[in-house]
């Protein structure tokens, strides 16, 4: 069995579980704040979320051989999703 950790920015938290004591597959988790949303509460985080930090947090889980995935889930966005504008936001 592999696990998928939430993640919640703490780089302490990455650094005690990528040092391949545990059965990780992935990583997973999304800003407090972002365009679509990801269904976790703001609550959940760290303090001082940036996107260097976040970019800083990949690299090193990326760097450790796990894979990270971004949530994007939202229960509405008032079919903004099939717009080219709102496409272009989100690959942006």
């Amino acid at each position: 069995m592999k696990l998928s950790v939430p993640l919640n920015w703490d780089e302490k938290l990455v650094d005690s579980l990528c040092d391949g004591k545990y059965p990780i597959n992935d990583f997973y988790g999304n800003l407090p704040e972002d365009l679509i949303g990801g269904g976790r509460s703001s609550v959940l985080f760290s303090a001082g979320n940036s996107k260097k930090m976040v970019s800083r947090l990949v690299k090193k889980i990326h760097d450790a051989g796990f894979k990270f995935a971004y949530l994007m889930s939202s229960p509405c966005l008032d079919n903004l999703e099939y717009t080219q504008g709102f496409q272009k936001k989100i690959n942006d």
